[in-house]
């Protein structure tokens, strides 16, 4: 569950059966397995916007979890 004030982020990228997770991209970028690609989507919304909103975020593969939220493994909640 992401904190119930909604401060911190908790972001998530899932790749076969491994799992990473993080209150920071960066957290998660320095795994040597984890690819870095730009996400068209997130990118679109951070120029037209100035941020990425939840669940995308800049990096390809990689979900933001909304604030307040459970997440089961497969979908937030």
């Amino acid at each position: 569950m992401r904190d119930r004030m909604g401060i911190k982020p908790l972001y998530i990228h899932r790749r076969g059966d491994d799992l990473y997770f993080g209150s920071e991209l960066k957290a998660i970028l320095d795994h040597p397995e984890v690819e870095r690609h730009i996400d068209r989507t997130g990118l679109g919304y951070y120029l037209s916007l100035n941020y990425v909103p939840c669940p995308h975020t800049l990096v390809d593969g990689i979900e933001k979890l909304p604030p307040v939220t459970g997440w089961n493994g497969v979908t937030a909640k």
